[in-house]
Parts: structure tokens; sequence; C-alpha cells
């Protein structure tokens, strides 16, 4: 039974500890999980020559706040780069996500690629 119990307590974890954080303001990151956004929405930028991918993330929040605000950030609060928009959707899979839906939106007065992502069970 012991050894059950552990393993729970392991997948709970691993499953809380899933989660994106994201930039909301010049002060302060917010923390965007799946237990609590099951669907988000990103835009993804860049892909020029650099080849450096930054993701935006809507999850809901006010709409004061702009979009291009909210991008994937470290622990240190600097802007994640990602090599292609595949490395971009890994990351947001192993975080607890899978693409619903991939569109062309409009981000920053750009043709971007955009995508709907659900958390999965």
């Amino acid at each position: 039974m012991k050894p059950f119990i552990t393993l729970i307590a392991l997948l709970t974890s691993m499953h809380m500890a899933a989660q994106i954080r994201v930039e909301a303001d010049e002060k302060q990151t917010v923390m965007v999980n799946p237990a609590e956004h099951e669907y988000i929405y990103v835009s993804m930028a860049g892909g020029g020559t650099k080849s450096d991918v930054a993701v935006y993330v809507d999850y809901g929040q006010s709409q004061k706040m702009t979009l291009q605000h909210h991008a994937i950030c470290d622990e240190s609060r600097k802007r994640m780069l990602f090599n292609s928009e595949v490395h971009a959707l890994n990351y947001l899979h192993q975080q607890g996500y899978e693409v619903v839906l991939r569109f062309t939106g409009f981000f920053l007065n750009k043709e971007t690629a955009a995508y709907l992502l659900r958390a999965y069970k």
C-alpha cells in the first residue's frame, strides 16, 4: 500500500508543478497552470533570421493588460525564447497543455501563428 500512496503523491506533485511563468507587467509575474486555466490562447512572434520565437499567453486576464506584456519568462523575469514554434509547443506540452486549434492571427499588427491550447488530463 505504501508504494501506491507514494506514487499518487509523486504524480500529484508533478501535475501541480506544471506551470508557466508569464510576465504580468513590469514588476510581477503570474503563474499559469492547467489546474486553474484549462484553456489558454498563445501567439508566437519572431522566427526571423535569428529564429528566436517568443510566446505570449492569454489566460483570460483583464483586457486592460496588453498581451505583449504576457510573454513566457524564466524565474529572473527574462523573456524565454524558443528555437522554433515546435520547440515552444513541446515546452507548453511539458507544462500540461495540448493543442486544440492552430490558426493564423494578428499580433502587434503582424500576421502570426496562434494556438488554442487545453490542459490535458
